[in-house]
This record gives C-alpha cells, sequence and structure tokens, in this order.
C-alpha cells in the first residue's frame, strides 16, 4: 500500500470513528492532502481541489481542514504575520521555511525523542523547523538583500 493510501485510510477510520459523513467534496480534500508534498494554505488547498471537484464550496475546504487539524490529523503551520499552511506529514521531518517568502520544504530524517517515564506526557508527532532563505529567494537577493535576523524581529 502506498504511503498516499495508508494516509487516506487513517484519515477515514478517524473520520468515520467521529461519525464524520463522507462527502465526494470532502474525499476530494483529503486526497489532495494525502498526495501533497507541500505545506498548502487554505486557499491553495481550495484551488487545487475546485480543479479536481468543481462543485467543492470554499467552506467545506476550510471545515475539513478545521476538522483534520481538531482531530489532530494535519497541523496548522502558523506564521507571524498570519499566514496559515497545513502539515499533513506527521512522520518525523524537519521543515525548511524560508524567511523570504514562506515556503516550507521538508527534509526525511530519522530521529525520535525519548522522554522521561516520569513525565505524563505521550508525544503525538515531532516537528522541527529550520529557518533560512530558499534557492530562488537566494536568487532575487541579488537585487534586493534579506534584512538581519534582528532587523525582521523590530520590523515585526
Amino acid at each position: 500500500m502506498s504511503r498516499v493510501e495508508e494516509r487516506l485510510q487513517r484519515w477515514r477510520q478517524v473520520l468515520a470513528t467521529h461519525g464524520v459523513r463522507m462527502t465526494p467534496q470532502r474525499e476530494a480534500v483529503l486526497h489532495y492532502l494525502a498526495e501533497t508534498r507541500t505545506h498548502p494554505t487554505a486557499a491553495e488547498v481550495y484551488a487545487a481541489v475546485k480543479r479536481r471537484a468543481p462543485r467543492v464550496s470554499r467552506a467545506t475546504v476550510y471545515n475539513t481542514l478545521n476538522l483534520l487539524a481538531r482531530l489532530g490529523l494535519i497541523v496548522e503551520l502558523r506564521r507571524q504575520e498570519g499566514a496559515v499552511r497545513y502539515e499533513t506529514n506527521l512522520d518525523p521531518h524537519v521543515n525548511l521555511i524560508c524567511l523570504r517568502c514562506g515556503q516550507v520544504f521538508d527534509v526525511e530524517t530519522s530521529f525520535s525523542l525519548s522522554l522521561p517515564d516520569h513525565l505524563p506526557f505521550m508525544v503525538h508527532h515531532v516537528r522541527v523547523d529550520a529557518y533560512g532563505v530558499c534557492a530562488r529567494c537566494r536568487h532575487a537577493m541579488s537585487s534586493s538583500p534579506m534584512p538581519s535576523p534582528s532587523e525582521e524581529v523590530k520590523s515585526s
């Protein structure tokens, strides 16, 4: 079974357990999220799903994203400027986040977090974020240099 099929099957099971009815539009949202390797915004999910399922509404997409996040099946990545992207890969990995354009790239890695037995905490997923500048933005920097991290914090 492929990674996409495994993710879809797991998500469908969780949704069914919570009594969520599976509509063709919701299925289209799930399918897009299961196969994407990007970290899309809600608007990007809506645009992509609309091409596959023209009858999908913006409300269905946004409600499905909120439901999946609430159930812990995806994670909202919130940036200071308000852009929310969705993380669908809950396997241990590193997110490379571009400080200029906001794109997020996954780097697969194998690591685990082991906590002392006395801590009453169950780890759901581990995410490590690394901030820098992507290749496309580095190329564009020749005409407009990036502010230093301290300048960026001051402007926030």
